[in-house]
């Protein structure tokens, strides 16, 4: 995809969440879970094609890491950059790469 002048901007302004570390308080009144906020995350780092290199960069990153929930969190983003942007996640040089890293976890 052309890169967009401000897909930068929002993946920065996403990525610094990744992954999510969110424990709920005990009363919880808004019912707000960690998998919610991973789940919209996820959303906001593929919100748009021009997003999906940096963002697989970030999945590769945190899949090599040696966190199980940081892997999890990767491999959900992988899934849901391949559910909404199949062919630009298909062009990214670290493609490769991610699926080696996806067989061997």
């Amino acid at each position: 995809p052309a890169p967009e002048p401000h897909a930068e901007l929002l993946f920065d302004a996403a990525a610094c969440y990744f992954p999510i570390t969110f424990t709920p308080p005990p009363d919880n009144p808004h019912g707000v879970t960690s998998e919610l906020l991973t789940s919209l995350l996820a959303s906001a780092l593929a919100a748009h094609a021009s997003v999906v290199p940096h963002s697989a960069a970030l999945a590769l990153d945190k899949l090599g890491g040696s966190s199980d929930a940081a892997k999890r969190a990767a491999a959900d983003l992988v899934s849901e950059l391949a559910r909404r942007h199949p062919a630009a996640l298909a062009t990214v040089p670290q493609l490769d790469a991610i699926g080696d890293q996806l067989y061997r976890d």
